[in-house]
């Protein structure tokens, strides 16, 4: 035991030396050294803040609600309610099912447009038109934990320059729908393709 005190004195030592030695080659080198007090990495500086920030955020949220963050404004059921028959007249409102054609064609929220969110190309173009005519476009998925309502709300804002103030996402989705009783349509989406 005695013979590893003298060991890290001695590497301690070696440490301290070599730091000292090139503090001094760093001063002697004048403005072509090293700045001692930059941060030569602001970008990864920042990112590993904003990763703190957010794992932060999604702590404090955890308990709160397991649905996704988005910037999107957010329609509850209430919201939802009240839009959906505008929906259903094609009255200034558009909602959009992000999910599969199986599960749209299984069962959807009465005026909803089928716009699978994989299948985003197949859909479109038939229906931008309409999406940029409109006052609001809500977006709905299966709810809960799901994103496709959100990546396809991203896309039409990105790629098909739709204005993201025109976007809402529903986020209890088609579940929190049917949990609460709302009205259900079965089959193919009559202004749709129908593949």
């Amino acid at each position: 035991m005695s013979s590893s005190r003298p060991l890290i004195a001695e590497v301690l030592l070696l440490a301290v030396a070599s730091l000292g030695v090139a503090l001094l080659v760093n001063t002697a080198r004048g403005t072509s050294g090293l700045d001692l007090g930059k941060d030569y990495f602001p970008a990864s500086t920042r990112a590993a803040q904003q990763a703190e920030e957010n794992a932060g955020a999604a702590q404090n949220q955890e308990g709160s609600s397991s649905k996704p963050q988005h910037g999107f404004q957010a329609f509850q059921l209430e919201d939802a309610q009240a839009y959906q028959p505008y929906a259903a007249a094609r009255d200034g409102v558009v909602f959009l099912d992000a999910r599969s054609r199986k599960l749209y064609e299984a069962g959807h929220i009465p005026g909803a447009r089928l716009c699978h969110h994989y299948r985003q190309d197949e859909y479109l173009p038939g229906l931008l038109d309409e999406l940029r005519a409109a006052d609001v476009v809500v977006i709905y998925c299966a709810g809960g934990d799901c994103e496709d309502s959100i990546q396809l709300a991203t896309d039409l804002v990105f790629q098909y320059a739709l204005p993201q103030e025109l976007l809402a996402i529903y986020e209890g989705g088609y579940e929190e729908w049917v949990e609460a009783g709302g009205a259900v349509v079965e089959g193919a989406d009559p202004g749709g393709d129908s593949e």
